[in-house]
């Protein structure tokens, strides 16, 4: 995707289903209650999927108003803000969740 295609999209590349499943059945494996962040949630889908198949809370950051009230519904909490603004404790986290497709497309933009 272009930059301008992303700019468009305010940089929201969804995980395609069959990846949060995956990450679901072979990544994700807790006996322990915990917490996941997500700092580019998007709508929070593949957060939720990911902590409801374990004891995980999710939380997210979404730059994008509508995607970040829409992952509001979802996850247990969502900052609206830039990802690289947000600040947490050490250990305030068990497991972290970065979209690959968002990595994916980050990569592919600065080339």
């Amino acid at each position: 995707m272009t930059r301008l295609g992303s700019t468009a999209k305010a940089g929201f590349f969804p995980t395609p289903k069959r990846v949060t499943e995956w990450i679901t059945h072979w990544v994700v494996h807790s006996s322990h209650s915990g917490r996941l962040p997500d700092p580019f949630c998007g709508e929070g889908i593949a957060a939720q999927s990911i902590a409801n198949a374990s004891i995980l809370e999710a939380y997210g950051i979404e730059i994008d108003a509508e995607r970040a009230l829409e992952a509001s519904s979802r996850l247990h909490r969502v900052l609206h803000l830039d990802s690289a603004s947000a600040r947490a404790p050490h250990h305030s986290f068990q497991v972290l969740f970065v979209n690959p497709s968002f990595w994916h497309a980050q990569m592919e933009s600065t080339k």
